[in-house]
């Protein structure tokens, strides 16, 4: 049970991770004036 939930969980925050990271690049493309968005 414990190693499942840590996988889900590992997943679920590559998950978020990966969208987060796709925005920032667009905002980055999309806003020149702002190259160092975090």
């Amino acid at each position: 049970m414990e190693l499942v939930g840590f996988v889900g969980g590992a997943g679920g925050a590559g998950y978020l991770n990966g969208r987060v990271g796709r925005r920032r690049i667009a905002v980055a493309v999309l806003d020149p004036r702002m190259p160092q968005v975090r």
